[in-house]
């Protein structure tokens, strides 16, 4: 029996008592323990969470501990934290109480406390379920053996490669592996490499990288593609005297000029009560059935992901592209969404009907702006002015409403044939963007307040949720606002996204606005997918769902199955199965959303430093948009990409960080660098296989 059980089961004997260090020494049945030993002993003890200290020197039986399951997220410093449900604090996990567990898998986590005034810490005590069975990184030679380096985090541990080679490889070469043994706590992990990949270093080689990181892949299964194989145009013509024909409506669509798959098409037209309003949306789920390979490989993916150099879609091409999207010229179902809005922009009627359509008009959202702006004319000018009024109109209500607009630009990369980009510029918000998306919304809310009410019964369905933000976040958020001397007006309640939404609008002219919106910004919680519809917090619904994107994201191709079922006479509440069903849906979808998040925005972030480091000591004027003790991070305004500067760079050695402020702060020479500063910076350095960038000040 080790020193630590033998300890242990002396408390366990006298669960209520308090010992002191010689009473423990002395109980001990075999050698006593040199100091030395008994700390070490008594340490990890504390550490398991089995003992707790009650007084300095003072020992006892710690109470049965609460395990928990979350994902473990670790930062580049070897520590990291378990990320659990909604409501539950994350959980500090220290580089020793990983056991063999690695950034994002699921783990079951005991819980302890060192002492009452402690934040809340854990230890893995199991790894439930692996993040991935295969790392992707670069090949490095360290004390005779290959070792992979990974990004953005290498575990602490190592991972090491196999001297026998299946598959030849060289130094420097970015490689996928797979896992052979996990290791222990301190001992490596092992990994034989299966493909090489190409160097690091050639920024063609980077939509492979990443790809193949996140498990992501191009084709598809045969039993999937054979059943694909089977669909053609006559699926649409046999199901043309099923549906309302929309085909003499004119309809059209609008999307980015390199778009491939065409989801939605708009209609408008003046009517007795005012506008009617037809949102179409391919009809995904006459083609991809439940239970079908092509069903079960659509959920896996759950999501469409998006790069510069290509796109991993969630259905084959052949549906995405073709049969499924609303090509202009060609017959093509629908689930048609037809609305009668009022001049007080009041619903007067609204309905959901199969139908099929004929698209008019392929139109870019470029050319929509251009008509709007008087530069181009064309037939449809008269429909586009109506939905410019309609879209602006729904922007003022939806504001009025509380709904929060950051308008955060997306960078639209161009990139040379050596893959690295010679331009990002942030995608200008158009007039053009507005339609469509003040359009979508509203189809969004009307589904999710009325598809899934049947007398006075809710039926289960998927919505799309945004939960309040954490209070210790508002709370902070509040705290800036009052050192700013910014009145909140919402008295003791909580803040509502009305009241941040007139914060924002008040501050719009502040020299402080960018410090506010970044913070307002961090509080807001991710949306996701439930079957508990707790309203979208962000934009100020109390219902909405995903219906309008159903090539792209399963929850909307799901939600359509859901309007159909719910329109037949047969429809009725449904059971525990379909809700155990819906949920699933629901999180395994919001789980694939964030993975499809994580890998665009990490080949984004790599072909910004594939930028930057063309411009080695090149000035340029930017935004702070992260503060810690260290230094500040800075967002380039025009490409958008982001450095760090480092608290050593800078002309002081006494700068103190200010979590309250967002800031750091220099007494000596009375200067301060906030979150939202604008400043300029010189690129200093930048190191790509370790996904950073370094910036330097410009007084």
């Amino acid at each position: 029996m080790t020193v630590e059980n033998q300890l242990l089961a002396i408390f366990k004997d006298h669960p209520e008592r308090v010992f002191r260090k010689k009473e423990l020494n002395a109980s001990l049945k075999h050698n006593k323990l040199t100091p030395i030993q008994f700390k070490s002993a008594i340490n990890k003890l504390l550490k398991s969470g089995a003992v707790k200290m009650v007084g300095h020197g003072k020992f006892q039986l710690a109470p049965a501990q609460q395990t928990i399951e979350g994902r473990l997220s670790v930062n580049q410093r070897g520590f990291g934290f378990v990320i659990t449900a909604d409501d539950q604090p994350d959980i500090y996990i220290g580089r020793r109480q990983q056991a063999n567990a690695v950034d994002g898998d699921t783990v079951l986590v005991r819980k302890y406390k060192h002492s009452e005034n402690e934040s809340e810490r854990g230890a893995v005590i199991r790894v439930l379920k692996r993040a991935n069975d295969r790392f992707v990184g670069t090949i490095h030679f360290k004390d005779r053996s290959f070792w992979l380096m990974t990004q953005p985090i290498t575990p602490a541990r190592g991972i090491k490669i196999l001297k026998d080679r299946s598959v030849e490889f060289e130094i420097g070469q970015s490689v996928v592996t797979k896992i052979r043994d996990w290791g222990g706590s301190s001992s490596p992990i092992i990994v034989e490499v299966v493909k090489v990949i190409g160097s690091a270093g050639d920024a063609t080689n980077d939509f492979e990288i990443i790809t193949s990181r996140y498990g992501y892949e191009a084709g598809y299964p045969e039993q999937v593609l054979a059943e694909v194989a089977n669909f053609s145009d006559e699926n649409i013509e046999n199901e043309i005297m099923h549906r309302k024909d929309l085909r003499n409506l004119t309809t059209f669509t609008i999307d980015p000029v390199n778009a491939r798959d065409f989801d939605d098409a708009l209609s408008v037209e003046r009517c007795a009560t005012g506008f009617r309003l037809g949102v179409h949306i391919a009809d995904v789920s006459h083609f991809v059935q439940s239970g079908t390979p092509l069903d079960s490989e659509a959920l896996r993916r759950a999501t469409s992901v998006y790069f510069t150099e290509g796109t991993v879609h969630m259905l084959p091409e052949k549906l995405s592209a073709d049969l499924c999207s609303l090509l202009p010229g060609q017959d093509r179902l629908t689930l048609s969404a037809l609305i009668d809005i009022d001049e007080n922009l009041d619903i007067v009627n609204f309905t959901v009907i199969p139908a099929i359509i004929n698209s008019n008009q392929r139109f870019t959202y470029g050319e929509v702006q251009d008509i709007l702006d008087n530069k181009l004319s064309h037939k449809l000018e008269k429909e586009l002015r109506m939905l410019l009024k309609l879209s602006r109109s729904l922007l003022e209500q939806r504001l009025k409403w509380g709904s929060l607009d950051f308008d955060l630009p997306e960078p639209i990369i161009k990139l040379n044939p050596s893959g690295i980009p010679y331009s990002i510029e942030p995608e200008e918000r158009l007039d053009s963007h507005r339609i469509v998306e003040e359009c979508m919304l509203l189809a969004n809310r009307l589904v999710a307040r009325n598809c899934p009410r049947a007398e006075n019964k809710i039926r289960p369905f998927i919505y799309r949720i945004h939960d309040k933000p954490d209070k210790a976040d508002l709370a902070r958020l509040a705290d800036l606002l009052s050192a700013l001397k910014i009145p909140i007006n919402a008295g003791s309640r909580e803040l509502s996204s009305m009241d941040l939404r007139r914060i924002l609008t008040r501050v719009s002219d502040s020299p402080f606005r960018n410090l506010i919106e970044n913070v307002a910004l961090r509080a807001m919680t991710k949306a996701k997918y439930s079957t508990e519809n707790r309203g979208h917090y962000g934009l100020g619904y109390k219902y909405y769902t995903h219906f309008t994107s159903p090539i792209r994201r399963y929850p909307d191709l799901q939600v359509h199955r859901l309007i159909k079922r719910y329109s037949a006479e047969s429809a009725h509440v449904g059971g525990t199965d379909q809700i155990a069903n819906l949920k699933s849906i629901s999180s395994q979808s919001s789980e694939a959303e964030l993975k499809a998040q994580q890998a665009e925005r990490e080949y984004i972030r790599i072909k910004q430093l594939r930028w930057l480091n063309e411009h080695i000591s090149e000035q340029f004027d930017g935004l702070i948009t992260g503060v810690n003790q260290f230094g500040f991070f800075v967002e380039l305004t025009d490409v958008l990409a982001e450095g760090l500067v480092h608290i050593d760079t800078l002309n002081a050695d006494d700068f103190i960080f200010d979590p309250d402020r967002y800031s750091l702060y220099s007494r000596r020479y009375r200067l301060e660098y906030r979150l939202g500063d604008r400043v300029r910076i010189e690129i200093r350095q930048v190191q790509p296989d370790k996904m950073q960038a370094n910036f330097t000040l410009i007084d």
